[in-house]
């Protein structure tokens, strides 16, 4: 299993790096639900991006209701999955990270968020998924001891209902009500077990 998923993630690279100039600028939107959401601050579990984890931000400076800035983690069982920063002001966030030990530049992604909407985009689609995987990859105890494997941990990437390209500068609002998976990796009800 773990040699059909490296040739996965190796195709999307590989596809990646066909892409023209424009196609590279393009940006995909990514879906979420389930966070906690105050003054637009994220905590507790949720789905981003077909990845199911909980997000942990912890103000360093200001206050949230007016205007602050702070730092976040998103884990998945024991292992952090994602880490960066986040600047709020009237209730409105922006949060800036990176998959943990996936290249930058393709595992960069931002979530902004109100009150009322959460919107997340990543360089494309593909490098999301690809960083997924190397996420997958690096963290295979993690996603067994929950129940997981890797190519159903990679699947609820690739299967994420905002995973859509924008081929302009803005992302979307996405909806986080929609979608085929669980959230966990767990396309179309099945268990995600198997060998």
């Amino acid at each position: 299993m773990r040699y059909v998923l490296l040739a996965a993630a190796a195709a999307v690279i590989a596809l990646g790096a066909g892409l023209t100039a424009p196609e590279r600028a393009a940006t995909a939107t990514l879906s979420g639900s389930g966070f906690t959401d105050v003054n637009g601050v994220l905590n507790g579990p949720g789905t981003f991006g077909g990845v199911h984890g909980t997000m942990a931000s912890t103000v360093t400076s200001g206050a949230c209701g007016a205007a602050c800035t702070g730092t976040f983690t998103m884990t998945v069982g024991a292992s952090t999955f994602a880490t960066g920063t986040f600047s709020c002001s009237g209730g409105a966030c922006t949060y800036s990270g990176t998959v943990v030990g996936a290249k930058p530049a393709k595992s960069t992604f931002t979530i902004s968020t109100t009150n009322t909407t959460i919107t997340g985009s990543v360089r494309n689609h593909g490098a999301w998924v690809s960083s997924v995987a190397h996420f997958a990859n690096s963290h295979s105890r993690t996603l067994s001891g929950l129940g997981l494997t890797n190519g159903g941990f990679v699947s609820g990437a690739a299967h994420d209902p905002g995973g859509k390209t924008q081929h302009h500068d803005s992302a979307s609002t996405f909806d986080p009500g929609t979608g085929s998976g669980d959230g966990h990796g767990h396309e179309g009800g099945s268990s995600g077990h198997g060998k």
